[in-house]
């Protein structure tokens, strides 16, 4: 097998060999173990709201929106409707018909 180097090659190699591993505090994993676990622990509700107060929420609109339909419901009832004859006997206008 061929070696290839090159004198920049060589100069960077030397300088690998040449480093030497570094140390960590004692206690250095633990405390960083213990960060990221309490980091990445769920928060007891994600959403902006507790479900008790939505609830509520609905339940009031659901309220707020029956009592508008029965409203609309006992307009209805008093609505008259009228015929085409009866209207104009209301305005005093005659409808001539030739049949």
């Amino acid at each position: 097998m061929k070696k290839r180097s090159t004198p920049n090659l060589d100069e960077h190699l030397q300088v690998l060999n040449q480093m030497r591993e570094v140390g960590t505090d004692d206690f250095f994993y633990t405390r960083l173990r213990g960060r990221l676990q309490h980091t990445s622990s769920p928060p007891g509700w994600v959403l902006p709201f507790k479900p008790v107060w939505v609830l509520g929420l609905l339940l009031i609109l659901l309220a707020v929106n029956g009592y508008v339909l029965r409203q609309e419901q006992k307009e209805k009832r008093y609505e008259t409707t009228y015929t085409i004859q009866e209207f104009a006997q209301l305005y005093d206008q005659t409808i001539s018909t030739t049949y």
